[in-house]
């Protein structure tokens, strides 16, 4: 059976991503980057306590002209903001968007990282407006499309503000990556 839920127990949830360095530019500083997919990944319920797969449907994100790009989702110094996230826009299942990097030391290290491939993932910080949950094993229509859990709950957030992109060491979401050269939808904005 699905339950649905407007408001989290936390004023944030976080979700990590992967990049590809492939589409770096030097000039500008930035890098395309998948930042979050319909794929589901595991989440921690903060609610429940357990850990469930979860699924960000990209056409109910909520997202600004830019969000802060932040080093592990600190968000507690200025130092933690190593730049933004600008062009974000979806395109099929995936959620688009280019990292531009600020021009300072601890920027400028995490911006070789990146640039060179050390570190390849991103995750998103997100505040869920709309969310069904589905319990193991059971299904449930959400905007016309039909979801089934597995062994564990799934929850479908359907609803969800971006509110910032972090650079990780580790991330989750297995398809969401640094934009390739010879990915199809890595062209310039």
């Amino acid at each position: 059976m699905a339950k649905e839920s407007k408001m989290s127990t936390r004023d944030l949830t976080t979700r990590t991503l992967t990049l590809r360095a492939a589409t770096a530019n030097e000039q500008d500083r930035s890098v395309e980057a998948v930042l979050a997919t319909e794929t589901p990944t595991l989440v921690y319920d903060w609610r429940t306590g357990e850990t469930i797969e979860e699924i960000l449907l990209v056409d109910g994100a909520k997202v600004g002209r830019q969000v802060p790009m932040l080093s592990c989702h600190s968000r507690w110094s200025m130092d933690d903001v190593l730049g933004s996230v600008r062009s974000i826009r979806p395109s099929g299942e995936e959620l688009l968007g280019r990292l531009y990097f600020a021009n300072d030391e601890i920027s400028e290290r995490a911006w070789l990282k990146v640039r060179d491939g050390h570190v390849t993932d991103v995750s998103v910080g997100y505040t869920p407006r709309k969310k069904i949950d589905i319990a193991a094993g059971q299904s449930a229509t959400i905007n016309g499309r039909t979801f089934t859990a597995g062994q564990r709950a799934m929850r479908v957030t359907s609803e969800w503000t971006l509110k910032e992109l972090s650079v990780v060491p580790v991330g989750a979401d297995e398809k969401a990556k640094i934009r390739g050269e010879s990915d199809p939808a890595a062209g310039e904005d």
